[in-house]
């Protein structure tokens, strides 16, 4: 299931961002423009209701969280090793944004020396975000079937491979505004492997004696292989399809809005801004217009008194 929602929706992203090509002044003369968001406050408001939604998709695995026949230690454990695997992939991404390999030069004694800061970095609230929710995402296909130590490593790797996506979508010139190939293809891909590897015994019928760090035997290591099949099967046949579709949009003109549309933004081109003006505001700003212009007449009126005064001046004649 965790291959299928994160894979296919995010292949068929990944081959949409392929097909249209980046947005306008992102990547100029091979170099990254950054082009900065709307609002970090609605973000991390949209990152809540996120985080709180995958508990409930996780904890939906167990069918049923109450009443008889319910194994309430699956259900707590599912809980607990979602929070954790958060924790695990928001804190390594923090530290890892935080962490920046800077070279400062100083002149001491009159003497330039070279000083290296390995956290010339930032503290950075969206990569913290995001690193969780790629954790969110890997922990999707083991977090029934896992110990709480197991879950926390699977989200302390899954917020390495976030950074190391990002990254990799920049040197590709990918352009990803919201960074969601990074969190859903890089987490969910993170996650189909964790999810064999750190299988505990008898909670998966197929390989009762667990995963690989767990049992290490032939079943194991066939299951981990099926694991790939199943993730290669589902490239070709997303990436296959999405390419047709979106080729034969963008032949036909209508898989990107015009340049003047994206200059403009779409909410204006739209007819409804996205971010209306206060008529307070509004009214403000008009005043301010007008006290310009009075101060323009003024100072025009002033001019022409003097000179005025000059031409009356026998001297000037």
């Amino acid at each position: 299931m965790d291959g299928l929602m994160e894979w296919m929706g995010n292949m068929d992203l990944q081959s949409n961002n392929k097909t249209k090509g980046p947005r306008r002044g992102r990547y100029e003369k091979g170099k990254v423009q950054p082009i900065p968001g709307h609002s970090t406050v609605l973000t991390t408001l949209g990152f809540f209701i996120l985080w709180f939604g995958f508990f409930a998709f996780n904890g939906v695995s167990a069918v049923k969280i109450s009443g008889e026949g319910t194994d309430s230690d699956l259900v707590s454990l599912t809980f607990i090793n979602s929070a954790l695997s958060f924790a695990g992939g928001a804190l390594v991404a923090l530290l890892i944004t935080k962490t920046g390999y800077e070279k400062k030069q100083v002149k001491v004694f009159e003497r330039e020396l070279w000083i290296v800061n390995l956290f010339g970095g930032y503290w950075s609230l969206l990569a913290a975000i995001n690193g969780g929710l790629a954790a969110m995402v890997a922990i999707c296909a083991g977090a029934d079937r896992m110990e709480p130590w197991a879950g926390f490593t699977v989200g302390c790797v899954a917020g390495l491979v976030y950074c190391c996506w990002a990254r990799a979508t920049l040197l590709l010139h990918i352009d990803d505004p919201v960074n969601a190939v990074a969190v859903h293809l890089g987490g969910g891909t993170w996650g189909i492997v964790a999810a064999i590897l750190f299988l505990k015994d008898d909670r998966f019928r197929p390989i009762p004696d667990g995963g690989i760090l767990y049992a290490w035997n032939r079943r194991a290591f066939l299951h981990f292989g099926i694991q790939w099949c199943g993730m290669a099967t589902i490239f070709v046949w997303v990436v296959l399809w999405s390419l047709v579709s979106f080729g034969l949009l963008r032949f036909l003109g209508l898989l990107r809005v015009s340049a003047d549309a994206e200059e403009e933004g779409l909410d204006f081109n739209n007819g409804e801004p996205a971010y209306p003006i206060d008529p307070a505001l509004l009214a403000a700003v008009a005043r301010d217009d007008f006290d310009e212009v009075d101060d323009e007449d003024e100072k025009a009126a002033d001019t022409d008194e003097d000179e005025a005064a000059d031409f009356d001046d026998p001297a000037f004649v």
